[in-house]
């Protein structure tokens, strides 16, 4: 955009590093004439390869406060190692799409771990791993798995539960586990030298793998890449002291039928013992069935017990082991993935029914990790998200006035106060009513433009009164991405006020961000009953727009409202649309308007 060429080396200045890693890691330099990254005016996506050049959204240049929020090195790094995977190597077909956008996301994750170091990638694969285990399930009796040809249109395979940009990635890193750093890129370098200018498919990297290993990685491929889900243990961990003993019992409890075997793997365990080992020590558990159990001796009780601290096994892992021990892992698990699972447990500890909440001990230690400077950014993050859900107002809003130095971890104090300040209403804490008053100064005057628009969503999901003023105010606020107007719109609709609908009315307008518009069409759908005709003009309007997300929302806004005039002006745009994406969106939108209604209208009193 015209005015923001000085602010283009702040953005992408790492590009060249980025070129010189990625180059170095497969033995390939970068293998175009040129490099060129667009910003490229209502774009579709966030960014897309294009064989020397990515196309980037048009708000991708970033100012200095922006760049309290984090950069756009994730997003750059991303696109550019689709030059190599992607580009230079094309995944054959469909099904093996992961050989290109794994690969892509995988990468991004090593570039941080050159940037940022090893905690920084491995908080990137944790989250990986959790988004992957939460949403990939292998519901009877079939579910398409990763690598499957189960699609009616291509666009599916990027959608799918067992998703190739996360998934892909967890795979690669698993690799990277078992065979070591030194096999793993050799790997890699095999088959970027046999597949560059080539289309490969996922057993075209299995066999690099394995003729650089020797390994069979035959088992490995297919239950990751061509079946479904991820497998859910259950962890028990138990001291017998009789037997100086640590029993280990697991039981994979996901759904196990001829379709979806068992998962195999190979667990490893961390424990750290007051006379042991230093540097702690490892044990190791085969899993090939339902359940498994093995006695480990050991020379004293563990003081931490850390199940897959370097994340070698996608799955869900419901460990059970006592609050001592989970704080021990906290203060001295070998890996910052091992402290993030001491936090998910210690916040289970907290949502158990009879546990009375967590315990000052707890608390404390939460907190401390939240006020540390020195702890990466995830990791405190998580402590705050555990302290907020566990409804420690006093804390959050300790927190909150303290000016935490990483804006990142403000956010997410600001994103826990809703949760807090419910919790704690019913006991009427001191810390809950200075919540309030703490969000809105957020609102208006924090550094960063993330925690401001975080703050106005805190304040819509309240509902307070109080939060009307500042959520208008808001909307009438200049951002990087416009992400403080666009807070207060989806703030708007959340507080259900009719003062709202005006407000977003305007601003689904040409001229408006292309990224607002569809918010502020989404808030008119919300808030149309308090006018109907104001609602209903305003989105039948927009059917003929020429900005692709605004004519998606305001289809969805009419099929909302329910209004019958809208059933063949939804038909229409089905019979125009360009693409098989835009046409099968139309077609959805006019069965649900009709199921709507052909919907039996509820009774009204008398």
């Amino acid at each position: 955009p015209l005015g923001k060429g000085s602010l283009v080396k702040q953005s992408y200045g790492h590009t060249p590093d980025m070129i010189r890693l990625f180059g170095k890691l497969v033995d390939e330099p970068y293998p175009w004439d040129k490099y060129a990254q667009v910003i490229v005016w209502n774009f579709g996506a966030g960014g897309m390869e294009n064989t020397s050049a990515t196309t980037m959204y048009d708000s991708a240049i970033l100012d200095s406060t922006a760049l309290l929020d984090g950069d756009l090195d994730g997003l750059i790094s991303h696109e550019l190692a689709h030059q190599w995977f992607g580009d230079l190597l094309t995944c054959k077909s469909w099904e093996h799409i992961w050989l290109n956008e794994g690969f892509a996301t995988y990468f991004s994750n090593l570039w941080f771990e050159e940037r940022d170091g090893k905690d920084a990638y491995l908080s990137g694969i944790y989250g990986a791993f959790q988004g992957v285990a939460a949403a990939d399930k292998a519901d009877a009796p079939y579910a398409a798995a990763m690598c499957s040809r189960t699609y009616i249109h291509p666009w599916e395979v990027f959608r799918r539960p067992a998703n190739p940009y996360g998934k892909g990635c967890s795979i690669l890193h698993m690799l990277r586990q078992k065979v070591g750093d030194e096999l793993f890129f050799k790997s890699l370098v095999l088959y970027v030298d046999r597949f560059k200018g080539a289309s490969p498919e996922t057993d075209d990297l299995r066999y690099a793998f394995e003729d650089t290993s020797g390994l069979s990685l035959e088992r490995f491929f297919n239950q990751w890449c061509k079946h479904p889900g991820a497998p859910t243990v259950d962890v028990s961990l138990t001291w017998d002291s009789a037997a100086s003993a640590l029993d280990v019992s697991l039981a994979q409890t996901q759904n196990i039928d001829g379709y979806n075997p068992a998962f195999y793997f190979t667990l490893p365990i961390w424990v750290k013992t007051p006379s042991g080992p230093k540097d702690g020590q490892w044990l190791s558990m085969d899993m090939d069935g339902r359940s498994a159990t093995q006695s480990f001796p050991l020379n004293a009780e563990p003081t931490v017990i850390a199940v897959d601290p370097n994340l070698s096994v996608l799955g869900r892992f419901n460990v059970s082991q006592p609050a001592k021990v989970w704080l021990g892992q906290l203060d001295a698990g070998p890996t910052i993935a091992s402290r993030l699972q001491a936090i998910a447990g210690l916040q289970k500890i907290g949502e158990t029914p009879d546990s009375g909440g967590l315990s000052a001990e707890i608390v404390a230690a939460l907190r401390s990790i939240a006020r540390d400077k020195r702890a990466y950014h995830a990791l405190r993050s998580a402590a705050v998200t555990a302290l907020g859900k566990a409804g420690q107002a006093d804390v959050i809003s300790d927190l909150l006035r303290s000016s935490l130095d990483d804006a990142k971890v403000r956010r997410t104090v600001v994103e826990q106060v809703p949760a807090a300040y419910k919790a704690q209403q019913p006991r009427a804490a001191s810390g809950a009513p200075r919540l309030i008053d703490d969000l809105r100064q957020a609102a208006r005057r924090d550094a960063s433009y993330a925690v401001r628009a975080s703050a106005v969503r805190a304040l819509g999901e309240l509902k307070l009164p109080e939060a009307k003023p500042v959520i208008l105010e808001a909307a009438g606020v200049e951002s990087q991405h416009d992400q403080i107007r666009q807070a207060a719109l989806e703030a708007l609709a959340t507080l259900d006020d009719p003062e709202g609908l005006a407000v977003a009315a305007r601003y689904t307008r040409p001229g408006t961000y292309s990224r607002t518009r569809p918010t502020a069409v989404q808030t008119v759908g919300v808030l149309g009953h308090y006018d109907p005709q104001l609602a209903f003009d305003t989105l039948a309007g927009l059917l003929g727009d020429h900005e692709m997300r605004t004519v998606g929302a305001a289809g969805n806004a009419l099929v909302k409202l329910g209004d019958a005039r809208a059933l063949p002006l939804l038909e229409e745009v089905g019979k125009n649309a360009r693409s098989a994406i835009a046409r099968d969106q139309a077609r959805r939108m006019v069965k649900e308007l009709q199921a709507k209604l052909e919907a039996p209208k509820p009774a009204q009193g008398g």
